[in-house]
């Protein structure tokens, strides 16, 4: 099964909070590839499979995984997104989480909604 395009060659990877420009696509990102050095040209900082994706200004998230908890029965995955020039995307998973990550921004990325 081949995945949509999320992130498109020459996209701008940039900070959610201060608009830091942190990487480029070097090409065409489909869903469920990993975001590392193959991918994309690091500008700022190289990050590296299973780094925390933060902002290395103002430590806001830059990439996220996100989950939904269920009562009693822990945690359920529901995707991943990752802010460029255009947004969060892919928009679709950033729609459904979109309360979740503006809050977790907000707070700077150190707080975690327990609801």
């Amino acid at each position: 099964m081949e995945y949509d395009v999320v992130v498109r060659k020459g996209t701008r990877i940039t900070c959610p909070k201060c608009g830091a420009v942190i990487a480029i696509a070097k090409r065409d990102i489909r869903g469920r590839e990993t975001i590392d050095s193959e991918n994309l040209e690091w500008l700022i900082k190289e990050f590296r499979y299973g780094d925390e994706l933060s902002c290395p200004y103002c430590s806001a998230p830059v990439g996220l995984d996100l989950g939904l908890k269920i009562r009693g029965d822990g945690e359920v995955y529901v995707g991943a997104v990752i802010h460029t020039s255009e947004g969060w995307v892919p928009k679709a998973i950033y729609e459904l989480m979109k309360d979740k990550i503006e809050s977790y921004i907000r707070c700077g990325g150190g707080c975690v909604d327990e609801g």
